[in-house]
């Protein structure tokens, strides 16, 4: 679950404040606004670059100020199509300010608006970069879609995949579909679907982890897939322990030293939630702790699988992708 910060959703504060976020909200009706209005195309792939001159940081917008962005973007979604660079920033920016999708009011609201475009689909099916923002896109807002909607997500990219996977290897370039480590990650963010897709999922990562093409992104996705604490699902969706141990055997036949994703993996497939039916037994957990000893891990890290804490900051951002919006906590 993901707890509503204390501050109230809108941005408050000094006339500034208030000026800063109009003035925003005209960029963005600037990019997206009347199709009369002639905007060239280096203007809109700079509109991150210029709301940041404006607000700051991304990385400190909060959430009021977030999802205040996100409906003025919603508000023009019909022009989000206008050209390969519109649809691009649109997706960007949209997914960056409504992110995990949940935690806000009224986030129930904006998921079922943001649904109904699923149907719509891409307008510029054939930009690979449009596509790898598609898939970060649905990544980014994925807690707030409910299973059967994950499901008809993960049959969509599941299709993409493949055909990307077979793309590439035929011409050893560039997928038209999309970046295939994007898709990766939005498969393990499906954590509303039953807990058998995502072992299934996790069993066909493991046979292209045989490649030697085979990227990091696999052993974080696997490491989420079968992750103990999930990141906004209920308790009960999280794999058993006798299903996720199929992974943390695979992470242990891993060089940590060489491969830290592999160790972050196992860490939170041992992760200590406290919940017996979560949980693995003490005696995997301390062959895990004496691999990540001898392994060089931090000590946050151990302390992670020793007892229940909460999981820093940091290792939100690893685990989940993104950073968590400010003001927003994961319980």
């Amino acid at each position: 679950l993901i707890a509503s910060p204390a501050c109230p959703l809108h941005l408050e504060g000094s006339k500034d404040q208030t000026a800063r976020l109009v003035e925003a909200q005209a960029l963005i009706g600037r990019i997206f606004g009347n199709q009369a209005q002639e905007v060239a195309a280096k203007e809109v792939r700079q509109l991150r670059q210029s709301l940041e001159k404006v607000l700051g940081s991304r990385e400190d917008w909060d959430v009021g100020l977030l999802r205040a962005l996100f409906d003025a973007l919603l508000a023009r979604a019909k022009r989000r199509r206008r050209t390969v660079e519109h649809e691009r920033v649109w997706l960007n920016l949209a997914g960056w300010c409504l992110r995990p999708g949940v935690g806000a009011e009224p986030d129930a609201w904006r998921m079922e608006q943001v649904w109904a475009l699923y149907a719509q689909g891409l307008g510029h099916t054939r930009e690979g970069a449009n596509w790898t923002e598609w898939w970060v896109f649905w990544r980014r807002v994925a807690a707030g879609l409910d299973e059967a909607q994950q499901m008809e997500l993960l049959e969509d990219v599941a299709g993409h995949m493949q055909k990307a996977v077979q793309q590439t290897a035929r011409s050893g370039g560039k997928s038209s579909h999309g970046s295939y480590d994007d898709m990766l990650r939005l498969f393990a963010a499906m954590e509303a679907v039953p807990w058998q897709y995502r072992q299934e999922m996790g069993q066909w990562m493991l046979q292209r982890l045989r490649r030697e093409d085979e990227t990091v992104q696999t052993w974080w996705a696997i490491g989420r897939l079968a992750a103990r604490q999930s990141l906004a699902a209920n308790a009960h969706l999280v794999m058993p322990p006798e299903a996720a141990l199929e992974f943390l055997n695979a992470t242990l036949a891993q060089d940590w030293r060489k491969n830290e994703t592999a160790m972050f993996a196992a860490v939170q497939m041992a992760r200590m939630t406290g919940d017996r039916a979560r949980d693995l037994p003490d005696a995997i957990r301390a062959q895990v702790l004496e691999k990540m000893r001898s392994s060089g891990a931090p000590e946050r890290w151990l302390t992670m699988v020793e007892q229940v804490v909460q999981m820093e900051a940091e290792d939100h951002k690893r685990s989940l992708g993104d950073s968590l919006p400010p003001g927003l906590v994961l319980l």
